[in-house]
């Protein structure tokens, strides 16, 4: 599913902060299967016009990825991958052999106003993966690169289509935000996000939402109810 060999030749950009912008991780074919099953229910509003939905948490999988396209299993299996953190600690030189890791779906809905911000600080790295297949600039909802806290100070623009893929190093100076998404917009931003939390903040996690209690977890490899998955 993941293309390593294109992952592992990224090559990390040092302004304004650290960050990597990928657009063929992803097989064409493959990509394509995961637009047209990306998973619809069992999400929550957060705030305005935004909805999340975590699935997993240290190894393993919430019960209610059961229905998800076998597409998706593949895709969720090579992201707890040794190799994958492995490329992600080779691309940023972060140590990432504790962190917790994160998956979950995000919607931005038409409306969405998004703010500058550099993430937790015990949040260490984000992953972005994009699933629209069409998004036209007047619509907004870019991941924006600042400069700094300013929503003005544009460093880069990058549309949420189908293929498009960013890794953001938290720092103190990792100011980014999404833009305003046109209320006339048809259709929600569809993100995946992978994201590494530092090993002590279990708690804090689970207090947010961002992972369940182990009891109500199953391990990964365990959940295979239907063929190929």
């Amino acid at each position: 599913m993941l293309d390593f060999e294109v992952f592992q030749t990224g090559i990390i950009q040092e302004i304004p902060y650290r960050w990597l912008w990928f657009n063929n991780l992803i097989p064409d074919e493959e990509k394509l299967a995961l637009i047209n099953t990306y998973p619809q229910e069992r999400f929550r509003e957060e705030k305005g016009n935004y909805f999340w939905r975590a699935i997993t948490s240290r190894g393993e999988v919430t019960p209610e990825t059961q229905d998800f396209s076998s597409v998706w299993h593949r895709l969720i299996e090579d992201l707890w991958t040794p190799a994958y953190r492995c490329t992600l600690e080779k691309l940023t030189g972060l140590d990432l052999k504790d962190h917790f890791m994160t998956i979950g779906f995000a919607k931005h809905m038409p409306g969405f106003q998004g703010e500058p911000h550099t993430d937790k600080p015990y949040k260490s790295l984000t992953h972005l993966f994009y699933f629209n297949k069409e998004w036209l600039p007047q619509w907004g909802g870019c991941l924006r690169i600042l400069r700094d806290n300013q929503v003005e100070s544009t460093f880069q623009d990058i549309p949420p289509l189908l293929g498009n893929s960013v890794v953001l190093v938290r720092s103190d100076q990792s100011w980014h935000t999404v833009t305003p998404i046109s209320p006339d917009v048809a259709q929600p931003r569809l993100t995946l996000q992978i994201a590494f939390w530092e090993p002590e903040q279990e708690r804090a996690l689970l207090n947010h939402g961002m992972i369940r209690d182990t009891c109500d977890l199953a391990p990964f490899s365990t959940r295979r109810e239907k063929p190929g998955l």
